[in-house]
């Protein structure tokens, strides 16, 4: 993608115009973290290990030995630590030229945005749970 420049700002160059709207939203309550937990790292990723128990134990009939039984590793889940980011420029003429001081709230935009990420992300995990692909 590109700056932001004049030529996608037009309506932004002329006078009269009596709203702006579809900036940034007000923010609504975050549902992701009512969901999930959020963890500190500082790695790439982080594995889980799972370990098998134990069989049951048998009856030790008199004289006999104690049987014995091993533990195996099991299913080792491996968590990507991912990285979101989304930024704009605006060119310079763009900021002189735009009679609205519109750019400034494109932080507030910037920030809705992050938001819906964390937003739509979480919901897929659950949203494709029972998706075999």
């Amino acid at each position: 993608m590109g700056a932001i420049n004049t030529g996608n700002i037009t309506p932004l160059l002329r006078e009269g115009i009596k709203n702006i709207f579809g900036q940034a939203e007000k923010a609504h309550i975050s549902q992701w973290n009512m969901i999930f937990d959020e963890e500190k790292s500082n790695k790439a990723y982080e594995v889980d290990s799972q370990f098998e128990g134990l069989g049951l134990a048998p009856e030790l009939p008199e004289g006999q030995g104690v049987q014995y039984d091993a533990q195996q590793s099991g299913y080792n889940p491996k968590y990507p630590n991912l990285t979101y980011a989304l930024g704009f420029i605006v060119t310079k003429n763009a900021m002189r030229d735009n009679l609205y001081n519109l750019f400034p709230q494109k932080s507030k935009a910037l920030s809705f945005s992050m938001n819906q990420t964390k937003e739509v992300v979480a919901a897929n995990v659950l949203n494709r749970a029972f998706n075999s692909s």
